[in-house]
């Protein structure tokens, strides 16, 4: 197994971290707006009614980021305001070839 398909099997290993990364593929984000994009709500639902009904913690997305971090597949986007408050995060170059590493091996899941 090479480098970047252990990297690519990191990612997929984790639901949150799998999600954080797709995430970041689109572009960059802050921790509370990719918990928000990848919660799971259903529009009206309740959630003690509707167990289906999730909502991601920004602790769970901050943990993914600092373990993508780790690896070198995320960085901290430069800014140009220094007291910017919001951390804005974004696939590193290397990040960007597992990205690519994954889709090749979900399409040889799905053949």
């Amino acid at each position: 197994m090479t480098d970047m398909e252990s990297l690519a099997f990191f990612v997929m290993d984790g639901y949150i971290r799998k999600k954080t990364f797709e995430r970041l593929k689109e572009g960059h984000s802050t921790p509370s707006y990719i918990a928000k994009d990848i919660g799971h709500h259903k529009k009206g639902a309740r959630r003690s009614i509707d167990s289906s009904c999730r909502s991601t913690h920004i602790s769970s997305v901050s943990r993914a980021l600092k373990q993508l971090k780790e690896k070198e597949l995320v960085e901290m986007a430069p800014s140009n305001i220094k007291r910017l408050r919001n951390k804005f995060y974004m696939l590193t170059e290397k990040g960007r070839e597992v990205s690519k590493k994954i889709d090749d091996i979900e399409k040889i899941k799905k053949a």
